[in-house]
């Protein structure tokens, strides 16, 4: 059995006996001394330490602790909060949903209803953002993922969400809960789950026929172990250069540009006038200034026009060079894209040459082949089998810098997650298991089908 101590940011666990007996001391995760935990007559007894208090009761005074039960103690010096949780390591209370939708609530009144007087009506939310699962904690909730405290984090196959009693783990498409607070039940809403169907593995009658009634091998067989020729999958580095920045240039403001204009055209405005009185006052004729009239127009009418057709040819301009850069970068991430899928077809092909089917494998054994006994303990694939088939990531790392650009410039940038997003995985490639690294390897499923896989895997 495991008692689960939760203060503060993470949570410490300690195991005890299956059986009601012992007695065994209770810390939390600093090592601080909360109580003790004894067996009396077939029942736990927990006793606070000197300075905590157990909720609902007098000073120093204990409790029993049943399986599946919450307890709440109170540090006296500061009113701090510890959660104590006793529960079985067994697949007892397990609900299993298909996922339909990828915005989940988790509360009292979330798409996951958890009803215990210790969470928030919403408490915590489950997105799916590009094929991963990200927990965010609402409000500054408390959310546990593997016994730490977390605010926002990317959820893997095997990890754990603690959230005061309720147990949450994503495998694939499906979810796992399960309370281990007796008093809290746990329902969903029925239009974000349904009902948990397992993945049937095709199964071939030839791959289940072991040929276990026929004698592969006679005593006097005789075997040597040949080179192995394979190729390994080299990590590759691709830098990516950033979208172009894209800027405005800098550009006066209309009335620094037409200001002096203003003032030449009032001079001729002045110039037209006074040459206008002359005539009327008689001091000179209308052909004689006729001349001197006509520049004083052309002036006026050029100072307003000429800044007004420079300021749209610039920005005709600049919104040409604006799609060329396009273009070009356009251009650019395609040939990185072909790049890109070129290795990743070079790693599929090694791959797949170097993990071969179920089928593939009986026929090195039955026809008695050469490279029946090539690998050795010296390879670093040694003990590694293959138990399916998925999307794998290529070892590739692309890198890119975003340099400084104006916001005109996102849609490129989007472009180019959009296209790392496409070539991230390849499809339909041998999954792997090394039983060298893992050497307790655990399977979960239908006993038929996993008797007929483990003989797969040997």
């Amino acid at each position: 059995m495991i008692l689960a101590v939760l203060r503060g940011n993470k949570i410490a666990k300690l195991s005890i006996s299956d059986v009601v007996e012992g007695n065994y001391i209770v810390k939390d995760y600093k090592t601080n001394v909360i109580g003790v935990l004894y067996a009396d007559n077939g029942r736990w007894i927990f006793n606070p330490n000197k300075g905590y208090i157990i909720e609902g009761l007098a000073t120093g005074q204990g409790c029993y602790v049943d399986e599946n039960q919450e307890i709440i103690i109170t540090k006296a010096k500061n009113q701090e909060r510890v959660y104590l949780y006793l529960y079985r390591t067994t697949t007892n209370g397990l609900l299993q949903y298909n996922i339909k939708s990828f915005n989940i609530t988790i509360g009292k009144s979330g798409t996951i209803s958890f009803a215990s007087p210790t969470i928030a009506n919403n408490h915590a939310k489950l997105s799916k953002q590009n094929n991963i699962w990200i927990i965010e904690a609402i409000d500054n909730n408390a959310v546990f993922v593997n016994d730490r405290l977390v605010r926002r984090k990317i959820i893997e196959h095997g990890d754990i969400i603690f959230i005061y009693g309720l147990k949450i783990s994503i495998i694939g498409n499906s979810i796992i809960i399960q309370s281990i607070n007796k008093n809290a039940a746990v329902t969903v809403n029925n239009d974000a789950f349904d009902t948990y169907q397992p993945i049937v593995q095709e199964i071939k009658e030839e791959s289940l026929n072991m040929e276990s009634d026929v004698e592969s091998f006679t005593i006097d067989d005789e075997f040597s172990r040949s080179p192995r020729f394979t190729s390994s999958i080299k990590h590759e580095d691709v830098k990516i250069t950033a979208p172009p920045s894209v800027q405005d240039p800098h550009m006066q403001p209309e009335i620094l540009s037409i200001g002096p204009r203003m003032t030449m055209m009032l001079s001729s405005m002045c110039t037209i006038m006074v040459t206008l009185g002359n005539i009327a006052t008689g001091q000179t004729t209308l052909q004689s200034s006729l001349m001197s009239i006509i520049l004083s127009l052309v002036m006026m009418i050029s100072s307003l026009l000429w800044p007004i057709l420079s300021r749209k040819y610039q920005k005709r301009r600049q919104r040409r060079e604006k799609i060329k850069n396009t273009r070009l970068y356009r251009k650019y991430l395609e040939k990185k894209e072909k790049d890109i899928q070129n290795i990743l077809a070079l790693q599929q092909q090694i791959l797949l040459e170097n993990n071969l089917s179920f089928e593939d494998l009986q026929l090195i054994i039955y026809n008695q082949k050469r490279n029946l006994w090539e690998r050795a303990i010296s390879d670093e694939d040694f003990l590694t089998v293959r138990v399916g088939k998925g999307k794998v990531k290529g070892d590739i790392k692309v890198s890119w810098e975003e340099a400084d650009f104006s916001l005109e410039d996102s849609y490129l940038i989007d472009e180019l997650k959009e296209m790392l997003a496409r070539n991230e995985y390849i499809d339909d490639m041998p999954m792997n298991i090394s039983l060298a690294q893992n050497k307790v390897t655990g399977i979960i499923g239908n006993y038929a089908m996993l008797y007929s896989f483990t003989q797969g895997l040997m």
